[in-house]
């Protein structure tokens, strides 16, 4: 079951990358000020628009990939697949809830 909602989420993201890569990248504004609160306020919107203009171009390159590409991430989400079911089998017999299973697999899925 919760397979199948990563699963759902992976094929959602997929299926907005054409919208997020048909998004415009608003170009960064320059500071008008030169007090330091200001250059920081623009330092921060300049570090957001290159954030989002990257997201933007890994947004293309997924609308674009090759077969090649595709099998490549199907077979890394299979062994991630794998590695979750073992986590989840592994917080099973330690009868985790909460908190401490959300813990236990993302150390488990990051080898933390």
């Amino acid at each position: 079951m919760k397979m199948r909602t990563c699963a759902a989420v992976v094929l959602a993201l997929t299926a907005a990358a054409p919208a997020l890569a048909q998004a415009p990248a608003v170009a960064p504004s320059k500071p008008a000020a030169t007090d330091s609160s200001s250059s920081t306020m623009e330092s921060a919107k300049e570090t957001a628009n290159k954030a989002a203009e990257t997201a933007n171009k890994a947004a293309e390159d997924v609308s674009r990939w090759t077969r090649k590409q595709w099998d490549a991430a199907r077979a890394k989400w299979s062994k991630e697949k794998a590695k979750w079911n073992s986590c989840e089998q592994q917080a099973n017999a330690r009868n985790l809830t909460g908190k401490a299973n959300w813990q236990f697999h993302y150390d488990c899925m990051t080898g933390g």
